[in-house]
């Protein structure tokens, strides 16, 4: 792995390409949160936020909290309910500069960028589950990254350890794939770590609140997170070759044609990098295959992904030479301002642009709420829905 720094003057212009970066993403983030509609997962989570508790029928109860929080503190706004998932890439940021810095901190700040460059990190304000998930799965890997630097088990080392497990237990919380992250830790310590078992196994004592919560709200509720999870929802798997095409491309997309390529071109130092940093390693092998497998029966989410997102730009920051990070940012750069062009045409656009669309339905609930409210509130109106007949067979 080449560790080759730049000249001395570089460190500055890195850090003006960070600052610019993370401000316009930034100011792009909140004018799409104040100007786009509401989807409808959010409409429903919103209530969960109005109504705080230990657990809803299909997820655990991390997002209601953090929607309560945001109602109580800075008002009951779109604005203030979608802050979370607008500050989030920073926050993430920060996560990888102090997991990483200690390392070298001129691949960290490559890190940072590298990841705040993803178009994903301009688009997103939705505020959904994997908001809190993302943020609990990076504070877990940040801490137990700095766990794994100390040189001996000391206090501070079994702080950070126990640090990680809580982090990774409000993960839990948040959405059942934290499974995946602590699988992915215990390969790392079951195939390199098996010395420091004892700071695992404080991890997992520490992370044992998150579960314990959610067994306890289960089991008074009817085990419904369960029941959705892993059987309402999983009773058409099958597999279709369809399924892990479907993988692949998005894969290719979210880790970019351009790093995609140099990744391809620069395997060998990838894989040096790979048993220099085993633990980073691990944070994306073990999902990429996990969801592979998964793959087989299952059409792999895009937002399935995201909680290990950003490890996979800091893995390639530590193995990428050093002549080539800044091609990398470039094509980054010009990569997310494809979309930032596409946004901005969308937003050009009028409702009746989109009049012959088959979304046309979808956008105009959207954009027409109020209007729509109003219509069926009026007296005589009769709700139905497609689904309908479903409860009625359930009342059978």
């Amino acid at each position: 792995m080449s560790q080759n720094h730049a000249p001395a003057d570089f460190p500055t212009t890195l850090s003006r390409w960070l600052l610019g970066v993370g401000l316009a993403s930034l100011l792009l983030r909140c004018w799409i949160a104040v100007t786009f509609p509401i989807s409808g997962d959010e409409a429903l989570f919103y209530w969960w936020g109005v109504y705080p508790d230990w657990g809803y029928s299909d997820h655990p109860p991390m997002v209601g909290w953090l929607i309560a929080l945001m109602r109580a503190t800075l008002g009951d706004s779109v604005w203030s309910i979608r802050l979370p998932a607008v500050l989030l890439p920073l926050a993430l940021g920060a996560a990888l500069w102090w997991a990483l810095k200690p390392v070298d901190k001129v691949r960290a700040a490559w890190a940072v960028l590298f990841f705040w460059l993803a178009p994903l990190n301009w688009l997103n304000t939705l505020i959904t589950t994997d908001t809190p998930l993302i943020f609990w799965s990076a504070l877990s890997v940040a801490a137990l990254l700095r766990a794994e630097r100390r040189e001996q088990q000391g206090r501070a080392a079994y702080g950070l350890y126990a640090l990680s497990g809580l982090f990774l237990g409000c993960a839990f919380l948040s959405k059942y794939f934290s499974v995946v992250l602590g699988l992915t830790y215990l390969v790392y310590f079951a195939l390199y770590r098996r010395q420091r078992l004892a700071g695992f196994a404080l991890l997992v004592l520490c992370a044992l609140p998150g579960p314990a919560i959610n067994i306890a709200y289960n089991m008074s509720h009817g085990w419904s997170n369960i029941m959705f999870n892993l059987y309402n929802r999983n009773e058409d798997a099958a597999f279709e070759w369809r399924k892990p095409l479907m993988y692949v491309g998005m894969m290719a997309y979210l880790i970019t044609p351009v790093a995609l390529w140099l990744a391809f071109k620069y395997r060998k130092a990838l894989v040096a990098t790979a048993s220099a940093q085993r633990l980073l390693a691990c944070l994306v092998v073990v999902p990429l295959l996990f969801f592979a497998l998964l793959s087989a029966k299952k059409v792999i989410g895009l937002h399935w992904v995201l909680s290990f997102y950003p490890f996979g730009f800091a893995f390639l920051a530590f193995a990428l030479p050093a002549d080539t990070l800044k091609t990398c940012a470039k094509g980054l750069a010009l990569f997310a301002g494809l979309h930032v062009l596409v946004v901005a045409g969308l937003y050009m656009t009028t409702l009746d642009t989109w009049k012959s669309a088959k979304l046309y339905p979808q956008i105009i609930r959207s954009y027409k709420t109020t209007e729509i409210v109003k219509q069926v509130s009026s007296p005589g109106v009769v709700l139905m829905a497609e689904g309908l007949h479903a409860c009625g067979d359930l009342r059978l």
